[in-house]
């Protein structure tokens, strides 16, 4: 099984291998300045869609990302996988780290809140770098979900205290590098990956540097096979308090010790 790993610039010279020759030469003829992922007409008349879709999915079976957290139980995750969002976990957590607010305060974050559609979805990036250099938010408080819930009770102004400071330093900032096989992907993600390979390959070719970031959402239980490594950044970039580096506590675990 071939792993599409989308830091490796040779899978701009794999899309080329199961692209025909002509439809570069046409690119190269063309006026475009600029290929994108979303709006795919800049690709010659005479491209092929459906036939590349499938060669590419018969090079590639599976995608490397990598999913930022912060887990008190880093176990769990590789006992009963990569879960997605528990609407009811969540809620339990959030009253027990705020226990002090009073309940209607915490209640009406909840309120504003709402459900949201987070159950059983994973979030990941195909690349790790930015995870630690610019969204280091989910490395340092955790859950998307947990932090908002602590933001809406500091915008509710009873309090000079920013809440989201409590869930600091709760578990141990983690990267999980998986790979996930294409089967555990909807129709819109597969497209999404073979457009952005697409636009890849197109602005490589017409000398523009600036390769797309690729994310992907996964909207199912992804079992613990999937698992690959983890590790922890020993130095994490703070997006909500510009220029700091936040040092944790902890950089190992059980399992690294295994």
């Amino acid at each position: 099984m071939k792993i599409l790993d989308w830091r490796n610039r040779e899978r701009i010279k794999i899309t080329n291998n199961i692209m025909p020759n002509q439809i570069l030469n046409d690119l190269k003829d063309s006026d475009i300045e600029y290929c994108v992922s979303d709006d795919l007409s800049w690709l010659p008349k005479n491209f092929d869609i459906i036939l590349f879709k499938k060669n590419f999915l018969t090079e590639f079976k599976a995608i490397k990302c990598f999913h930022a957290c912060s887990p008190t139980n880093l176990q769990s995750y590789f006992k009963d996988g990569l879960t997605g969002g528990n609407h009811e976990k969540n809620i339990k957590i959030f009253n027990n780290v705020f226990t002090d607010v009073p309940k209607n305060y915490r209640q009406k974050a909840i309120e504003e809140m709402g459900r949201g559609d987070e159950i059983q979805k994973t979030y990941f990036l195909c690349e790790s770098e930015n995870l630690i250099k610019r969204d280091g938010n989910f490395l340092i408080y955790g859950s998307e979900y947990l932090n908002t819930l602590a933001s809406k009770l500091s915008h509710q102004r009873f309090s000079a205290e920013d809440f989201r400071e409590r869930l600091k330093g709760r578990g141990i900032p983690t990267i999980i590098e998986v790979d996930i096989n294409f089967s555990f992907l909807n129709d819109y993600q597969i497209n999404n990956i073979i457009n952005s390979s697409l636009s890849d390959w197109g602005n490589y070719y017409l000398g523009n540097k600036q390769l797309e970031e690729l994310s992907i959402i996964v909207h199912e239980v992804l079992p613990a096979s999937v698992i690959v490594n983890h590790w922890h950044p020993h130095e994490i970039h703070n997006p909500y308090n510009y220029g700091e580096w936040y040092i944790p506590k902890e950089t190992t675990c059980s399992l690294c010790k295994k």
